[in-house]
């Protein structure tokens, strides 16, 4: 295959990937299926009983469809037998049996892909390449050798199907050999893989986040954004279906045809129906996040006792509201209602949170400069704090870099993303100097101030382990560039999906 073929293979408007763009795909691993599931192939439904009614889609200008015994319906029947005996999956049938379906269709979009890329490089199988794998692999053995009486008591349907199967498979493998194997199976990348890890440091650390913070910091905030924070017991209404639905049944209740309770009971379509409508009591905020508008918020809240709201548009349909009590100003000295507060400002004023943890970092940081010991002063401080274990640059928790920061740190919650956070990792090991401390650094919701504590090269591999090391490398990139390619041909434009709509003909059809 020449270069251009390879460059020029899969191509989609707008995805950049690499120029050889490949995976090893073999007849057990084309798209290895992660799915447990277990469901015949059932009888198609009288509507879906012609050929052009089982077009799933298609690939440039290859047809893909459901014809018995052809790949997409061998691929069914392949996925069928490996877990037709699991049980570890949904029990619900209709959803295994689609799962199936969209896995073999998918399957053979790779498949067809595959052939359309060859096919365009002017590769070809020759009947001779055909013979020959009849001959080493078709079903016409005796003993373990060819039986040309066998063969010759088959129908020519069978031998038809036979040389087709078998002419997949070789264009496959022919595949898998030009673009494979030749283009990433090479010493080279392999050790420079095995050697991505070599440098490993330790950190010391100190946690700072929303825990962090007194309860004065809370207080402050809520102290100056009271409206924010007053409460007031709400009977509650909704209708998801049309506004006028909601203003007729208002109507019933302003002319005392029905109770608000009553009305809740039988009309309204939230959590709270059962109850009567009774919301109990809503923060403002809460009320707004739903309205969506401070005005309409600012005249629920204005309701006198046992009042009534008009119809107002929500996120989600329209409501009616019927106040119960007054509104309250909140109690700034209740544990309750400054823990409610820290849940607020945990989700909605993270920027302000964080300002004030990277301002905590920092008075840490100030103390270190006396010279004073990293994990006594966090001790002093009551901040959390730890020494990771050695660990090397491994984004994403690689399988081929053997060490990683989430083991390093124990799986503690505060690094739990940090593995995939590539700003974090590339400032964490910026550290050079044993001693060295960063400045504060964003991860999630925490600010991490860390210490480098040690550097060491990491235990090198037997080299009666390398074979089996590189092996477990080369599948490891495999499977990356299985990922890429089924991302890379199934958002291809050359892809006419008609999946789901020709699966629910078939299926769903009256």
């Amino acid at each position: 295959m020449s270069k251009d073929t390879k460059s020029n293979a899969f191509k989609k408007k707008g995805v950049k990937h690499h120029r050889n763009i490949g995976v090893l795909i073999g007849t057990s691993t084309i798209l290895v299926i992660t799915i447990v599931a277990f469901i015949l192939v059932p009888a198609l439904s009288q509507s879906a009983s012609s050929a052009e009614e089982l077009v799933f889609g298609r690939y440039g200008k290859t047809k893909i469809d459901y014809v018995p015994g052809n790949y997409f319906a061998r691929q069914i029947e392949y996925i069928n037998n490996i877990y037709r005996d699991s049980d570890t999956f949904s029990d619900n049938v209709e959803y295994k049996r689609q799962l199936v379906w969209q896995t073999a269709f998918n399957q053979t979009v790779i498949q067809k892909a595959i052939e359309d890329s060859l096919m365009n490089s002017g590769v070809t199988i020759s009947d001779k390449q055909i013979d020959k794998a009849v001959v080493e692999r078709g079903p016409f053995k005796v003993d373990g050798v060819f039986n040309e009486e066998a063969y010759r008591n088959a129908s020519t349907q069978v031998k038809f199907d036979l040389r087709n199967q078998l002419k997949e498979e070789l264009l496959r493998e022919q595949y898998l050999t030009d673009v494979m194997y030749g283009a990433y199976r090479n010493d080279s990348l392999l050790d420079f893989v095995a050697n991505m890890g070599s440098e490993e440091k330790k950190f010391n650390y100190a946690v700072f986040n929303a825990d962090s913070l007194d309860d004065d910091f809370f207080r402050s905030y809520a102290s100056t954004n009271l409206e924010k924070f007053t409460k007031a017991s709400l009977n509650k209404i909704t209708v998801y279906t049309s506004q006028e639905a909601a203003e007729k049944l208002l109507d019933r209740i302003n002319k005392e045809e029905i109770s608000f309770r009553d009305a809740a009971i039988a009309e309204s379509q939230d959590n709270f129906a059962a109850e009567g409508g009774n919301a109990g009591e809503l923060y403002f905020y809460e009320v707004l996040n739903d309205v969506e508008s401070e005005d309409a918020t600012n005249n629920i809240f204005a309701l006198n006792d046992r009042e009534i709201s008009p119809v107002i548009k929500t996120t989600y349909g329209w409501v009616i509201y019927q106040m119960i009590s007054t509104p309250s100003m909140p109690d700034l000295v209740s544990q309750e209602f400054l823990d409610d507060v820290k849940v607020y400002m945990s989700r909605n004023e993270k920027g302000l949170i964080e300002d004030s943890l990277v301002a905590k970092g920092n008075e840490f940081s100030g103390r270190l400069e006396n010279d004073s010991d990293f994990l006594t002063t966090a001790a002093a401080m009551n901040i959390q704090n730890g020494t990771s274990g050695y660990f090397a640059v491994n984004y994403g928790n690689n399988r081929m870099i053997p060490s990683s920061i989430t083991n390093a740190t124990n799986q503690d919650p505060a690094f739990s993303s940090a593995a995939y956070d590539e700003l974090f990792l590339e400032r964490l090991f910026a550290l050079s100097d044993e001693g060295e401390v960063s400045d504060p650094l964003v991860l999630g919701n925490n600010i991490i101030v860390a210490q480098l504590a040690g550097t060491q090269e990491s235990t090198a591999i037997p080299e009666d382990s390398m074979a089996y090391y590189k092996y477990q490398i080369e599948s490891e990139i495999t499977g990356y560039m299985q990922s890429d390619l089924q991302n890379i041909v199934l958002s291809s434009d050359k892809l006419e999906n008609n999946f789901l709509r020709t699966y629910a003909k078939i299926f769903y059809a009256n």
